[in-house]
This record gives C-alpha cells, sequence and structure tokens, in this order.
C-alpha cells in the first residue's frame, strides 16, 4: 500500500471492514459491487446535473467574458478560456458574446507588476462594457 492510503478514503474502507466484520466475506462479496455500482450512477448523475445546471447558465449571459491569470505562473488562461467559448457554443446563447484573455507578464506588458495587471484587466473591462 502507498503511504497515507488510508488517510486518502476512510470512510470507504471503513464501511467495507464493518461489512466484513458483521457479514463476512459473502456479504462484502455482495455489498461492495452494489455500493460501487450506485456510487458509479451518483457520480455521473450529478455531473450531468451540473453540466444542464452551467448550460442554463451561459444561455442567459449577455456580457463578455473576461479570463485572467488567477496568479502569477497560471498557464490554464486558455484552457478555461475555450472552455467558455464552448459552453457559450452548446448552449445556443443568442448574444454576440466575445471571451478575453488576460495573462500576466505576456507579450508587450512582460515587466509589470501584478497590481499593474489588475490595473490593466479592469481599465479593460470597463472600456468593453455597453
Amino acid at each position: 500500500m502507498e503511504e497515507g492510503f488510508l488517510q486518502e478514503k476512510p470512510a470507504g474502507l471503513l464501511t467495507i471492514l464493518i461489512i466484513t466484520i458483521n457479514h463476512g466475506i459473502p456479504g462484502t462479496a455482495i455489498a461492495f459491487p452494489v455500493g460501487m455500482a450506485l456510487y458509479t450512477w451518483l457520480n455521473t448523475y450529478i455531473r450531468r446535473w451540473e453540466y444542464r445546471e452551467d448550460l442554463k447558465r451561459y444561455a442567459v449571459m449577455i456580457e463578455n467574458i473576461y479570463e485572467t491569470s488567477r496568479y502569477p505562473s497560471d498557464r490554464h488562461v486558455r484552457k478555461r478560456a475555450e472552455y467558455h467559448r464552448r459552453m457559450l457554443k452548446e448552449s445556443k446563447n443568442p448574444e454576440p458574446l466575445k471571451v478575453h484573455e488576460f495573462y500576466f507578464r505576456h507579450g508587450e506588458h512582460c515587466n509589470e507588476s501584478w497590481e499593474e495587471f489588475e490595473a490593466r484587466v479592469e481599465a479593460f473591462r470597463l472600456e468593453d462594457r455597453p
């Protein structure tokens, strides 16, 4: 076993141990697959529900989206922006919305401080608003 394995999922392991103590190996052999199937079904259901809720939210958006670096070494701005674009397209939002990407210390702003970056993004947002 890996070090720290027991700390990661104590509830599941504890449940298996309790079922094994109370009902033996046959009880565990029956309960474990049923529990895993239920867990898988619930996980899939919750993910689909969250996706549908996201689609509803993107379908009614009326303002542009501004995706920025969340911290100085953030490398996932483009990935988050692509997610916004995909969700806007899939939600069939009728507005001609744009997704703007802002990177910390990128291009002509390679020597800016974090405060200057935040000010630049805020100035663009205020200028871009209708």
